[in-house]
């Protein structure tokens, strides 16, 4: 044993220091991959004296959809503001009215013999008063068109033709001022059905779409975190990430040196507790684990040897240090950082041990055992207290077998501490609720969904454990950004870490010379 791994036998946490870097918040799919859901509308001109009994009347006579949310799109708006294909509609559709209703009143003023009169009072006539009309929105369920155009009837905009107007300047008290009201104008447009995500994106419907107002505050929180909390949920996190992320490399380089798995290392911490701690220490960690998937084939290479049946998952000695090239069905006997993917040329992960055997499940499946074995006991010492102990029951029934293979050092000393901060089923805890993961990897697709099934807070992760993935289990971008789905009932804020001196952008996929596997 060298110096180094005797000193990290003594005290597992010596030599850890913090990472130097930043965080940066993952976008989620809803973000990066917006799809515009789109949804036919009708457009009513009415007089705009007569709007708020207008919209009062459809609201009551036709019901909406309530699992639509439209409060970004504005209901009642201006001409001016109405996007280029309806300004052309009522545009035609006045100049066609306003010839209509000239031709009609000449033909009269021609048999009455007034032809001068008529030509007189148009030269003299001022422009034609634009009609006080608001165009109003019907979202759907629509209604047929015939029963909506009834309905608002007696809100339809009244229109003067230029010879009213006329008649109106020269104060001819014979002549209407205005025409009967006309049918109601109805016109059909496309509204989205999402609220915009940027102040860009609400112009572009404006333009195209209908009037959109865009409010950040108002995301729904299956689209993206909550601004204000996401910033608090970073401001919680950033502090200490360096050092756990720094732990979690640890963690993962003891897992490689032991030759069990991949350097790949997760750490589990309770926020509560986490908060109350400084810079140093590590009293907020719940649990630690790294990658074992080697473990399993070392295991079953050992059988094979002996001429033993292999049956998947079964224990083995602590300290095993070989891997199996399965592809060969023989034991590798070169040095413990030998993958069966680099002694057989390729990579296929049916020559690894599968998921459970990866850190996030093996984290997980850590917080369960302990949450299961902790047993609460009360001091009255100078008043009440009570602590938490992590216990092994007495026996050692399958309902809680110690997990395999044998935690190493550092995972044991996590394990057995007696002021673990978790909570006992019997206290209410649940599952890895509102924990925090910090990980050197991002996680494949079988441990991100884990993840998210164990009801984790967060997620953070190197930007350069990025480097080597097969999947993309998080980044929105390339992968599914499973941390945050709108089809999926549960949420994790998710961080990368960029380590200073790291470029901004993300590294491609494989680069630094780094196997591609999953994490």
């Amino acid at each position: 044993m060298s110096e180094q791994q005797q000193r990290h036998a003594d005290d597992p946490f010596a030599d850890i220091q913090p990472l130097q870097g930043k965080l940066v918040p993952l976008k989620t799919v809803q973000e990066v991959r917006a799809v515009e859901r789109t949804a036919e509308a009708y457009v009513a001109e009415i007089d705009i004296k007569s709007a708020s009994k207008a919209v009062k009347l459809i609201s009551s006579k036709f019901r909406q959809d309530p699992s639509l949310n439209l409060s970004h799109l504005r209901r009642l708006t201006k001409a001016e503001f109405l996007p280029e294909h309806l300004k052309n509609k009522v545009k035609s559709s006045s100049a066609d009215e306003v010839e209509r209703g000239d031709g009609e009143e000449e033909q009269q003023q021609q048999e009455e013999g007034e032809e001068e009169e008529e030509e007189e009072a148009k030269s003299t006539a001022p422009p034609i008063p634009s009609p006080q009309v608001l165009y109003l929105l019907i979202p759907p369920p629509l209604p047929p068109i015939s029963e909506l155009q009834d309905l608002l009837a007696p809100f339809a905009a009244i229109t003067t033709t230029t010879a009213a107007a006329a008649a109106a300047a020269n104060n001819d008290e014979q002549q209407p001022p205005t025409t009967p009201r006309s049918p109601i104008k109805i016109s059909q447009t496309l509204i989205p059905l999402d609220p915009p995500t940027s102040i860009a994106q609400s112009l572009h419907w404006s333009r195209t779409y209908w009037p959109t107002l865009f409010n950040a505050a108002a995301q729904p929180a299956t689209h993206s975190p909550p601004p204000t909390i996401l910033a608090r949920v970073k401001s919680s996190i950033e502090l200490r990430a360096g050092i756990y992320l720094a732990l979690a490399r640890r963690v993962a380089a003891d897992a490689q040196d032991s030759g069990r798995g991949r350097r790949v290392g997760a750490v589990v911490v309770d926020p509560l507790v986490d908060a109350g701690v400084g810079l140093d220490g590590f009293k907020g960690v719940v649990a630690v684990a790294g990658d074992v998937r080697f473990w399993t084939a070392a295991a079953a290479a050992e059988k094979v040897e002996e001429g033993k049946e292999v049956v998947q998952g079964e224990a083995c000695e602590a300290g095993t240090t070989t891997s199996l090239n399965t592809s060969q069905g023989q034991k590798d006997p070169t040095t413990t950082t030998t993958t069966p993917a680099a002694a057989s040329g390729y990579y296929n992960p049916d020559d690894e041990a599968g998921p459970p055997s990866h850190a996030v499940m093996r984290a997980i499946s850590l917080v369960a055992y302990q949450r299961r074995s902790i047993s609460t006991t009360t001091t009255t010492t100078g008043g009440d207290s009570t602590t938490t102990t992590p216990t092994i029951p007495a026996s050692s029934s399958s309902a809680n077998t110690p997990p395999i293979p044998t935690p190493t050092t550092l995972e044991h000393t996590i394990l057995t501490r007696p002021s673990n901060p978790l909570l006992s089923l019997t206290q209410g805890g649940y599952l890895c609720t509102a924990l925090d993961l910090y990980l050197t990897h991002e996680p494949c697709l079988c441990c991100a969904m884990g993840m998210l099934l164990s009801r984790f807070r967060s997620v953070t992760f190197l930007r350069r454990g990025r480097n080597g993935r097969v999947d993309a289990a998080l980044d929105p971008e390339r992968g599914y950004g499973l941390h945050w789905r709108q089809e999926l009932n549960w949420r994790a804020y998710g961080f990368e870490f960029v380590e200073e001196g790291e470029e901004e952008g993300e590294g491609e996929v494989g680069e630094k010379g780094e196997e591609l596997f999953h994490a």
